[in-house]
């Protein structure tokens, strides 16, 4: 199934619901995450949409006020603070949602909203935001059952790995595939999408331009093994928010780095067996 179709079905009941004044009219939508930056694998049962709610402008005092929104935000979605708290938000969009895909699974997950339309085969997360006009990067749900927001700039992050791909010859966005086939496969737990995605940004960043998979797997699987703690804690590759935490405890870090160096063995006897060991059955 076209997964833009899906998509904007999706999108035109948000608008419906909108022009109704169940919902804010939105500004605009994006493809965002690692379906948009080439480093998703299947299923597609999180497909990240940005809902742009509205625009807003950053003060001098680090606050933030809408300059433009169709929705009365009225007191009913304030926070204890008297501000406009993003659980709400989720909330409201999840219960307006679920009215049209009642037979579909609709969820508030963390920072967003997952509608997987079966109909479809395919899931997507939708990601309020607001679009700050003086600065370059938009405030979406912080997650964690927070009231507040955090920055977040995806075309900055395209641009990021669009950079560090064509740096290594066109790889880098099949190996990130590769791993978190991986892991999958091999049932680790791994950090969040875009915790691994940060992770592997980091190991390449300095690296020399990789000219294999093989060669760039095991530049991943030796430096993750000398650089665990990027699996505790990692800088945000775009610098607009707080460092990533994997929630990952002791021993899901202890399996990660036992099963890399088991992989980094596997890839010195060569690419068959590497994917012997991922892929027994073939």
């Amino acid at each position: 199934m076209n997964i833009s179709y899906a998509k904007n079905h999706l999108i035109d009941v948000i608008k419906n619901k909108a022009g109704f004044n169940q919902l804010p009219l939105p500004k605009s939508f994006y493809l965002i995450g690692s379906y948009k930056r080439g480093t998703k694998i299947a299923p597609l049962d999180d497909v990240d949409i940005f809902y742009v709610l509205g625009i807003a402008l950053r003060r001098n005092n680090n606050w933030h006020s809408i300059s433009k929104c169709s929705f009365n935000f009225n007191y009913e979605y304030h926070d204890e603070n008297n501000n406009i708290s993003s659980v709400k938000i989720l909330n409201l969009i999840k219960k307006e949602i679920y009215k049209t895909y009642s037979m579909s699974q609709v969820r508030r997950n963390q920072e967003v909203v997952n509608v997987y339309l079966s109909s479809y085969q395919m899931g997507f997360d939708i990601v309020p935001v607001w679009k700050i006009e003086n600065e370059n990067y938009y405030l979406m749900p912080i997650g964690g059952g927070y009231s507040k927001w955090k920055r977040t700039n995806p075309l900055k992050d395209e641009e990021i790995i669009n950079i560090l791909n064509k740096k290594h010859n066109d790889f880098l966005k099949n190996i990130t595939k590769i791993i978190k086939y991986w892991f999958r496969k091999k049932r680790i737990k791994s950090p969040r999408a875009y915790h691994l995605e940060a992770i592997i940004y980091y190991i390449f960043l300095d690296l020399l331009p990789i000219f294999s998979y093989a060669q760039g797997l095991n530049e991943f699987y030796k430096s993750l093994i000398n650089k665990k703690n990027l699996l505790v804690q990692c800088p945000d590759p775009t610098g607009l928010s707080e460092p990533l935490n994997s929630g990952l405890v002791e021993e899901d870090i202890n399996n990660i780095l036992k099963e890399s160096i088991i992989a980094f063995l596997k890839l010195q006897n060569g690419e068959e067996e590497f994917v012997k060991y991922v892929e027994p059955s073939i």
